[in-house]
């Protein structure tokens, strides 16, 4: 996340990239350790970025609790799973341009916030197909290899 935060446009990459990390622990080692991790990660990601802080804000406010509830939801139902999915981004979105405004710097006519916000919408969503197509793949193919390994 820091190399993200130095060349600037990869703070949302580096931030979807330690994600997948969390998805990976709280599939292998469970839910404890996804939290935990993810706690770890945070702190550290705030500690080392240093004066860029978009990409551990990303992570903590947004990548994170999208991969810590993704089972959660998903034993919902179908319908009701992507409702949750879908309203959790927006909620933490909504409250962020609530608090944070000044801080994240946005523009200050609606016509570029709704602009913004429809974007983190639709990365939201895209990230939330990308962790399911990254479970099935992983769970079908890579994880029997890896399990063989260990052993």
């Amino acid at each position: 996340m820091f190399l993200g935060g130095l060349l600037g446009v990869l703070d949302i990459s580096s931030a979807c990239i330690v994600s997948f990390i969390l998805l990976f622990i709280y599939i292998e080692v469970g839910k404890v350790y996804a939290v935990l991790s993810y706690a770890v990660i945070s702190v550290l990601a705030f500690l080392v970025c240093g004066q860029n802080l978009f990409a551990p804000a990303c992570l903590t406010f947004f990548f994170g609790p999208m991969v810590l509830t993704k089972f959660l939801f998903e034993k919902c139902g179908k319908v009701l799973s992507w409702i949750f999915k879908l309203s959790l981004p927006s909620a933490i979105m909504f409250l962020v341009w609530l608090f944070a405004k000044d801080l994240l710097e946005l523009p200050s006519t609606m016509t570029l916030q709704i602009v913004y916000f429809a974007s983190a919408f639709l990365i939201a969503f895209l990230t939330h197909i990308l962790y399911i197509r990254l479970t099935a793949i992983y769970m079908s193919s890579i994880r029997h290899k890896i399990l063989r390994f260990l052993k």
